[in-house]
């Protein structure tokens, strides 16, 4: 489904008024087809409805984030087709929301342009950004081999953009326009990723998401970039729309064990933000590939502790090892739960040695690999509470101090 609106006349003046109010249409579409339209990616805010806006002839409650998108982003001489999850889903109506969901990979990935909206209260943080990356952009442009080059050159190079009076004016200002609540939403995480063109539009600013995102990794390589300490959700969207932009470029598919799982989502967005629980599993989904988590699909009619139950039995059929025990050990533990479903809205209670940054890689895995025999089904068990395996005793393994 699509939305297009279009626009009162002004007042006497005859010209274009932003104030005017807004007016939609809705419009059955078939993705199939070739359609040309746009998506919309916003945080909602809070849940009560303040403003309205006229929808086939009848008042429509919208929340003001998407009553101020509507307003910046309407054109003032033609209508604009877009496709906003608010609008044209049904958010009442759970048989609904479970089939759109299913289909966000084809509606955000066929978009001919999505549209990061942030908001207006940090227009003077994202002008930053843009003068940021911009300063950024030049010097590549200005001498392309500077983002190769080591040693005393690059170090040179380095303190001539960090001591230039636009890096010392706005780089603080630009990390502090990464905390924005855009930044720590899952559901604006799978848009970002799936989209394939994109602009963040934050007040009059606008600049393309991907040309931000390859330029703030062109600083992180120069070490330019400022650490985002505290600011993990932006990193990890940032790192993991990085890594899909470059396999695009290349155009070469990534191999199968570059691929994205759904348990590697869940464990790196568990900062991330959820109003239903049920989408901290859900919103995911469409950024794998479609081989993975096959067993699992989106279903609205399940309770939180049910769908959680579901995804992690899911999870350990198609991934075929027991890391989600570790993440069920590792986040704090939701009492609703079975032990061995992790609380992926849970905060962590110790970070594991494999995802530490310290020169080296584990030299044994005790997390419960099934690969010798991934084609074994879990076996039934009579307590949905209860994960019952099977394995094989290889061995003992003693652990003690070694004597003097």
């Amino acid at each position: 489904m699509a939305i297009k609106w279009e626009l009162e006349e002004a007042g006497s003046g005859g010209g274009w008024d932003g104030d005017n109010e807004v007016e939609v249409s809705l419009e059955i579409a078939n993705l199939a087809a070739d359609l040309k339209y746009e998506a919309l990616s916003f945080v909602w805010g809070p849940p009560n409805p303040t403003d309205s806006i006229l929808c086939q002839d009848q008042r429509f409650a919208v929340r003001t984030s998407l009553m101020l998108a509507l307003k910046r982003l309407r054109l003032p001489d033609k209508p604009r087709c877009l496709w906003i999850d608010a609008i044209c889903v049904s958010q009442d109506d759970m048989d609904e929301r479970t089939r759109q969901v299913a289909k966000m990979r084809d509606i955000y990935s066929r978009a001919q342009q999505v549209f990061m909206w942030i908001g207006y209260e940090d227009e003077a943080l994202a002008d930053s950004v843009v003068r940021l990356v911009e300063l950024v952009k030049t010097a590549l442009v200005s001498d392309p081999g500077l983002a190769k080059i080591t040693g005393l050159a690059r170090i040179m190079n380095r303190n001539i953009l960090i001591n230039h009076e636009v890096f010392r004016e706005h780089s603080k200002a630009a990390l502090e326009f990464l905390r924005n609540e855009w930044f720590r939403r899952v559901w604006t995480f799978q848009e970002a990723y799936l989209a394939q063109e994109a602009v963040i539009v934050c007040g009059a600013v606008e600049y393309p998401f991907f040309l931000f995102m390859a330029l703030w990794q062109e600083m992180t390589r120069m070490s330019l970039a400022p650490p985002l300490d505290g600011m993990e959700c932006a990193h990890t969207l940032m790192a993991t729309c990085a890594s899909a932009m470059e396999g695009r470029l290349s155009d070469t598919p990534p191999a199968s064990h570059e691929r994205l799982r759904l348990s590697t989502l869940l464990r790196y967005t568990h900062r991330h933000k959820a109003t239903d629980p049920r989408d901290r599993v859900y919103a995911l989904i469409a950024m794998t590939q479609p081989v993975n988590c096959t067993r699992f699909i989106p279903d609205y009619g399940l309770s939180t502790t049910h769908a959680n139950n579901k995804a992690a039995r899911a999870l350990i059929e198609d991934d075929g090892y027991l890391q989600i025990l570790s993440d069920a050990q590792s986040l704090k533990h939701d009492p609703s739960l079975p032990s061995c479903v992790p609380n992926w809205q849970g905060t962590r209670r110790w970070k594991p040695l494999a995802d530490r940054d310290r020169g080296f890689t584990p030299k044994y895995s005790m997390h419960g690999s099934l690969s010798a025999q991934p084609e074994i089904p879990l076996p039934p068990s009579a307590d949905a509470k209860k994960l019952k395996l099977r394995g094989a005793r290889l061995g003992r393994i003693k652990i003690g101090h070694k004597p003097p």
